[in-house]
């Protein structure tokens, strides 16, 4: 990223994994990318280049596939959990942004998908 020094980027790409993967931070339903610039102590430009140059992808879109992939481990682990329930243990702020976002990654229902 223009104007960055390669160590600095370095502990910017750390600090994001570590709240995503550690802290968890896509799990709140209201996370937005100002949260995460504050957290990391950086700026909006920054972060959104890093996020986009490390995973293909904006920072919206990643947190969607983060919180998929952890509706997904979720239903198997609990094949009997309502849809509401997935919804709000995954970081979505409701059934229907969940049922939406699911369709989106994984061009399937939760549904269709928990059966098949």
């Amino acid at each position: 990223i223009e104007g960055m020094n390669a160590l600095s980027y370095a502990e910017l790409v750390d600090g994001f994994k570590a709240l995503m993967m550690v802290d968890r931070l896509y799990l709140n339903p209201n996370l937005c990318l100002e949260d995460v610039v504050e957290k990391l102590n950086s700026n909006r430009t920054y972060v959104s280049c890093m996020v986009s140059k490390e995973y293909g992808m904006n920072f919206r879109d990643y947190i969607g596939s983060l919180r998929i992939e952890a509706a997904t481990k979720y239903m198997k682990a609990h094949p009997t959990a309502t849809q509401t329930e997935v919804a709000i243990e995954s970081g979505f702020s409701s059934a229907s942004a969940f049922n939406k976002k699911f369709r989106q990654v994984k061009g399937t229902s939760p549904r269709q998908w928990q059966i098949s």
